[in-house]
């Protein structure tokens, strides 16, 4: 009986759900490796691997991250990790969401990713590249077909109450 009430899978949902997944594990990889900064070994690791490196210009790249990392204190690698887990905790309260079908999970996705769409156009003028112009896409197109569901949703149950 519970089958025949049970909505279709929305194919396009699964995907933003799985995009979602994908970001948890991404925003959980960034902070166990930020939290990994807490032991002084790890740059100096860091630093004998970039000595290894073949290119010259590889090794600028990698001293410049290490001089950067190397101002940070304790306190801020916690407070990054810890903010880290908070996102990834979201990302990964859309995607069950979003899997599940859940209305709540389209608003909060629209609310959260819209959020960040000022800071990816800011930093696309900063520094352009071809992964961050996809990744504004891609998010201006989940908030856009998150939107239109929600408004769709919103139509036919004003209609049907009618």
């Amino acid at each position: 009986m519970t089958t025949l009430l049970a909505k279709p899978t929305n194919k396009v949902l699964r995907v933003i759900a799985v995009l979602k997944f994908l970001e948890t594990a991404a925003v959980i990889a960034a902070g166990l490796a930020a939290l990994k900064l807490l032991n002084p070994a790890t740059l100096d690791a860091i630093a004998a691997w970039s000595e290894a490196l073949p290119g010259q210009q590889e090794q600028q790249v990698v001293q410049r991250v290490l001089d950067q990392l190397s101002g940070i204190t304790q306190h801020e690698v916690r407070a990054l990790g810890a903010g880290a887990i908070l996102f990834a905790a979201i990302f990964l309260m859309e995607g069950i969401g979003l899997w599940l079908q859940r209305r709540w999970a389209e608003w909060l996705s629209v609310v959260a990713t819209a959020l960040f769409i000022p800071l990816e156009i800011l930093e696309l003028c900063r520094h352009e590249s071809a992964t961050k112009i996809i990744a504004l896409v891609v998010n201006l197109l989940v908030v856009g077909y998150l939107v239109a569901r929600i408004a769709a949703a919103r139509l036919e149950h004003k209609l049907s109450s009618q």
